[in-house]
Parts: structure tokens; sequence; C-alpha cells
């Protein structure tokens, strides 16, 4: 016989308790009063509705709800929280995309809008990053097609729920910590569901083979499966096969470590290269136009520890290296920044030897039409580390300036345009010297031999002497050399001689120019007398 009494007291019981005991369960979200504040206040700011005071009242056995003390604690219900659906914005767009929202099919561009219900799909060779309302930021990479199955906010908590859907390809995400119990982020593929918040981690999923792998870079992980949890923390990954659980934590490969040095590269073929990781089998390759690789503006996966980065526009960059294990997982990654800078195309500069302060000193160099100037570079070493001269010119000639010091220099030039100065030319050098001045010398002829002594020499010069039997200096020519005052020649004393003279100075390597040619008749001593002063033309 069915006890009715006993079934009433059950449900009274239920009735009274239940509501209670569900409510107890939920999750709570806390709130931090500060000063000013009331319950109807923070009731009318976060609540569902404004009357929701008392039930706070109750809750947290508050006393005076118009007089809360500062830095006092209050739970409050999630259901009992404002909340409205929200959006995902479109921060990076690099390649194709398209996103499908109600029923049309739209070109995804910076700022579109995603909200719940559209699908997003990166086209290859592409990438999109999408920012949401909390401020994470999800790259998602080529070939990769992803579905919102929720976004919703809760008012003005910070707290928001995002439940994404992976149906192919890989999402990076950079997830803000979480403000409270209604912070969530999963992303869920056919085979796994991760969760997360406050953590830099990936999720890929292919949909062929339907396998999924999370890979942690940051925090930790909740990958969830077949009804079994498994917490993956920093440094580790699981792989999750359709209708199977996620395995155990996998160890990621570790970064690959750059050989190259170079970050400026000019007219010039972008290479870079790294060393070879341990149990790697591939590496993947990805440029960005900024260091967080929300923007990839270029990627491959290569076997090779070298990448030639062909076709990339002048500007700056960064290059980010990862190697990949042999169940494809992608290890930790590495990066670097760069510049290109090819255009616009370098000038054609002229072939030049010397310059002499008494002469012609300009140098100079072709001018395209599309320039609005050029940038000229003078430097005391080949390598333009000590760069003496930098001066910017409307013109394609520049004159050598008397100030400067004599010597050897190196030189080039960059065309400019609208967008600034593009690479250098390949250096030229040229060597920047003094005529040498000519001295005045006295000479002795004495039976066998001519005495010639001049006025003092400078540092680094000496005078040079050729005698000979002819005018051309083409028949029995002697050469002398000295760097002191006095140089004694020998002659013959049964024809005449022919003699001419003139400055070196062999540390630039530079000589002045041979005098006029006198000649030293060996018949008539008087006509010696003639030649009391011989000039020298000295080259400094």
């Amino acid at each position: 016989m069915v006890n009715f009494k006993r079934m009433f007291f059950y449900y009274i019981i239920l009735v009274v308790f239940l509501p209670l005991t569900i409510q107890a369960a939920e999750k709570k979200w806390v709130y931090t009063v500060v000063e000013g504040d009331s319950l109807w206040s923070i009731s009318q700011e976060y609540l569902e509705e404004t009357a929701f005071y008392q039930k706070l009242q109750k809750l947290n056995g508050i006393t005076y709800p118009k007089k809360l003390q500062p830095n006092t604690l209050i739970e409050v219900p999630m259901s009992w929280i404002k909340s409205y659906p929200t959006y995902a914005t479109i921060t990076a767009v690099s390649g194709k995309s398209t996103f499908f929202k109600q029923g049309e099919t739209q070109v995804t561009k910076l700022g579109s809008i995603l909200s719940f219900g559209d699908i997003l799909t990166v086209d290859a060779n592409s990438s999109v990053s999408l920012t949401l309302v909390d401020g994470s930021v999800l790259t998602l990479l080529e070939k990769s097609k992803l579905s919102f199955e929720s976004l919703i906010s809760y008012g003005k908590t910070g707290m928001s729920d995002t439940q994404l859907k992976l149906h192919q390809g890989k999402v990076e995400t950079q997830a803000k910590k979480s403000k409270g119990p209604g912070s969530r982020l999963d992303i869920s593929t056919a085979s796994a569901i991760s969760s997360v918040r406050g953590t830099v981690y990936r999720v890929a999923h292919s949909s062929q083979d339907h396998n999924s792998l999370i890979e942690v870079l940051e925090g930790e992980v909740e990958v969830n499966a077949q009804m079994q949890s498994e917490y993956i923390a920093k440094g580790f990954a699981s792989k999750v096969a359709k209708g199977q659980v996620p395995s155990k934590p996998i160890m990621l490969l570790n970064a690959p470590r750059f050989i190259s040095t170079k970050n400026r590269f000019e007219g010039e073929e972008v290479n870079f290269d790294w060393e070879n990781v341990k149990d790697a089998i591939a590496y993947k390759v990805q440029i960005s136009s900024n260091n967080t690789f929300t923007d990839i503006v270029w990627q491959q996966h290569q076997p090779q520890t070298v990448a030639t980065l062909a076709k990339i526009v002048d500007g700056d960059y960064f290059i980010r290296v990862s190697a990949l294990s042999l169940s494809n997982i992608e290890g930790f990654a590495r990066s670097t920044s760069f510049s290109v800078n090819n255009k616009p195309l370098p000038p054609a500069i002229s072939e030049v030897d010397s310059f002499f302060d008494a002469g012609t000193r300009e140098l100079t160099w072709a001018y395209a039409k599309e320039l609005s100037g050029s940038l000229l570079q003078i430097a005391s070493d080949s390598n333009f580390d000590n760069v003496i001269i930098l001066t910017n010119l409307s013109e394609s000639s520049f004159i050598i300036p008397n100030t400067l010091p004599f010597g050897k220099y190196y030189w080039r030039v960059a065309g400019v345009d609208h967008k600034g100065r593009g690479p250098f030319s390949k250096g030229n050098d040229f060597l920047w010297q003094a005529l040498l001045s000519p001295v005045q010398w006295n000479y002795q002829h004495k039976t066998d031999q001519l005495v010639v002594d001049w006025s003092a020499l400078k540092v680094d010069e000496s005078v040079q002497i050729q005698a000979a039997d002819e005018s051309d200096f083409m028949t029995n020519t002697q050469v002398f050399e000295s760097v002191v005052k006095t140089l004694s020649i020998p002659i013959p004393n049964d024809r005449d001689i022919y003699i001419r003279s003139r400055v070196i100075n062999k540390k630039l390597n530079v000589h002045g120019e041979w005098s006029d040619v006198k000649t030293i008749s060996n018949n008539d001593d008087n006509a010696l007398i003639s030649f009391a002063f011989l000039a020298l033309f000295i080259l400094l």
C-alpha cells in the first residue's frame, strides 16, 4: 500500500531544499566591494535584475545592504549575472579567407565581425587573426576552418564564455587570464575538447585521419575525450585520435638555434639557417610583420635547416622556426627580427682611381627618374664601418672637399624615393692626394759624377732621378733614388747625358710628374752653370 504521508514529506523536502542545493552547487562570481558600493548599486551594475539585491543580502548574510565595508567579498551566482551575445573581430588578414554568415559567404577583411553560427575558412598560404572581447587572440593558419559555437559575455565582470570548433587545420591561441568562474575558452575538434584560460597553446585537427593535437607553450590545458581528461602542462602535447582517450603528455622538441646573425638584407637574397634539432623530421618557418605572429605573410614546411625567402617586399619582419617530430607535433619556436631593403635599385657609380687637389675631384653616378635624391657615403674602410662623409644629395655628383685629409677612401651611393633609401651600390675606392710640390736643387759637376743637392723633403717623400744617353730615356737608362739631401750620380766623360727627376711618396704610392729634360754636356763644363736650378715637381 502506498504511503501517501511519506511521499508528501519527501515532496516537501525536494521543493524546499533542492533549489538551495542547486544554488549551493552553482558556480559563483566573487565581487570585491569598493568605497560607495551598496547591494542595490552592485545589482544594478552587474545583475540581470536590480531586485536581486535582496537575494544577495540573504545569500551573503549582510545586515546593512546600504553601508558595505570596502574589500568585503560578495558571492554572486553566475545565473544572476547579466549576459549577452558577443563577437570576435578580425585584426589581421594575410592572403585569402572567407566567412559564412547568415547564408552568405563574405571576404574576410580587417574589422570584420564574427558572431555565433559563423564559419571562418582560410585558404592555402594565408592566415587570419581574430580578437575576442576579453582580449584573447587566435591566429588561424592556412587551410583551416573554424566555426563559432558560442560567444557570451557576462556584462561588466570581464568574464566571457567562448566555444569554438576547429573542423580542419591549426589555430594558435594566446588566451587571457581567467577573470572568474564564467571565463572559458573551449576549442573542440571531432576528437577532443581543450579548455583553457591564460595559456599560449596550439590546436590542430586533420579532417582526413581525424587526429587532433594540442601543444602547450605556456600554462596548462585540460584535454577531454571519451569522458576522460588529461592535463597538459607547458612543454608537452597530447595526441587524440577519434574515438580514443587523450594520449599521455608528449614532450615538445626544443626550439632551433639560429646560425645566421645577419638581420639586414639590402639588394641580396634573404637566407636564414639554424642548427639541426634532435629527433626533428622537418621544420616550420613563418614570417610575420609583428613579433606576436598574428600577421603571417609567408610560411612553409621543409626538411632543410636553411630557408631562402623569395619575393619578400621591403619592410621590417620577424622569422619564427619550430621543429616537427615524427608524430607531426610542433615543438617550441624561436624567432628573430630582420629587415629587407631592395628598392629602389642602387645607382651605377663611376670608376675612379685617384684625385688631385689641384685637378678634377668629382664623384658621379647614374640618376634614375623615379628617384627623389641620393645618399652618399665616403668611408676610410671597405666595410664602411668608419663613415667620414654621409650626405643627402638631389643631384648625381659630389665634389670632394679640400678639407678631406689625403689618403685612400671608399664610396658608395643609395637611391632615395618616396619610401626612403634603397640598398647601397657596390663600393668603389679612390686615392685622394695632393700634387707633389716642386723643390729647387743645385749641383756640382766633377770629372765623372754629378753631385746634386736639394731642399729638405717632406715625410715619406724621396727624389727619383733618371739619367740616359737619349732624351727619350729608352737607351742606357739609369735610375737613382734618395731620401737624403744629397745624391751623387756617375756620368760618362765621353758624351752628353740627359737627366730628369720627380718626387715620389711610397706610403701613398703616388709620384709627381717628371721634370723637363736637361742635357749635361761633358764637352763644355761652363755649360753646366746654366743649370743652376732644375725644377722638380712633387705630388703630395
